[in-house]
């Protein structure tokens, strides 16, 4: 409607008019493909109205789509620019493309913006995405002043690479760190299965006073699963309630997963149900729960509550059909095991 109106006012040409219905059109929760019909079918689009809908594409489901836009605007006569980039490199990295970003990446260097700490920490951040380290790596030994969004980038690009003692060093060489840098090493930490050295950074973290994040929250207490430490998983549920720390799917499905491991099947069920009455447990949330039932032998409840996902909404997966295999498996009741097995093969 809006584009309609502007072409029968005439405006439709008129380059602040259709800037701002492409602006309009790529905000959140709108059609980030009619922005982009928009800057194509607009006989001379500008450099915000190409930037901006290649943002959206890229932000959106479609990152595939904002390389090709960008190819078209390739192909006319506005060049590309510094905030043309970061979007494109945030689409590489969400496609798992990083081979062709780097081809993009020469494009940069080409045009001068390789220094521009903008441009520079999107390619950071994409290589990072694919656990290319070198290529990170070299990218912050050319920074000419300390970067805190570089280093971070490049922990996590050390970190997928395994280079975890590496991305340690990085760690302790910043002469500052933000939220974000404890959270990039905790994690390094928890995925490489150093669940010591995740707690003892994170108690590292309380004692400079800085406020953990989600993410920090869900690596530690996945190790205090793995490591069966109770007491720290309790203290850091306790932490959640008392400042008030969102309650999503994956902080949900951690702390049922630690409870659960660490043999408090009450807490873990008191968590969960809870959860699912404010509709926060998602499906990664009941596949924890019913495999902590099945684990301590508790296959009645599991199968309760196999029974509810479909009038919840929930589609069972493969982590699923496991739990309530084994909770089948903990009770005898072999018959059962073989229908949920022929169910698994009709889904």
């Amino acid at each position: 409607q809006l584009h309609a109106a502007l072409v029968k006012s005439g405006l439709a040409r008129d380059p602040i008019a259709a800037s701002r219905a492409v602006a309009f059109c790529a905000g959140d929760g709108r059609d980030a493909a009619y922005a982009a019909r928009l800057v194509r079918h607009h006989p001379r689009p500008n450099a915000f109205m190409w930037n901006t809908a290649i943002r959206a594409l890229a932000d959106g489901p479609g990152p595939g789509a904002a390389v090709a836009l960008f190819v078209d605007m390739l192909g006319s006569p506005t060049p590309p620019e510094r905030r043309t980039f970061p979007s494109l490199f945030a689409a590489y990295a969400r496609l798992g493309r990083a081979g062709d970003g780097a081809g993009l990446h020469g494009m940069v260097v080409k045009l001068g913006l390789g220094g521009d700490a903008y441009v520079r920490n999107s390619v950071i951040a994409m290589y990072a995405s694919r656990g290319a380290a070198d290529e990170a790596i070299a990218l912050l030994a050319r920074c000419e002043a300390f970067d805190a969004v570089a280093c971070n980038s490049a922990i996590v690009a050390l970190a997928r690479a395994g280079r975890v003692d590496e991305a340690r060093a990085v760690f302790d060489g910043m002469p500052a760190r933000t939220v974000a840098t404890w959270s990039a090493m905790v994690s390094a930490y928890s995925r490489d299965s150093r669940c010591h050295d995740a707690v003892e950074l994170f108690s590292a973290m309380q004692a400079e006073g800085v406020e953990p994040n989600a993410n920090v929250l869900v690596s530690v207490l996945g190790c205090c699963a793995s490591l069966g430490a109770l007491e720290q998983g309790a203290w850091v549920h306790a932490y959640i309630d008392k400042h008030d720390v969102a309650m999503n799917a994956l902080v949900v499905t951690a702390l049922v997963d630690m409870y659960c491991k660490c043999g408090d099947i009450r807490k873990a069920r008191e968590v969960f149900d809870a959860s699912r009455s404010r509709g926060q447990a998602k499906l990664s949330s009941w596949n924890s729960m019913m495999l902590g039932h099945a684990v301590h032998g508790q296959w009645r409840e599991a199968a309760a509550l196999f029974s509810e996902l479909r009038p919840h909404g929930l589609r069972p997966d493969n982590v699923t059909f496991i739990a309530i295999l084994m909770a089948y498996g903990h009770s005898g009741m072999s018959v059962v095991a073989k229908a949920v097995l022929a169910s698994m093969a009709s889904e």
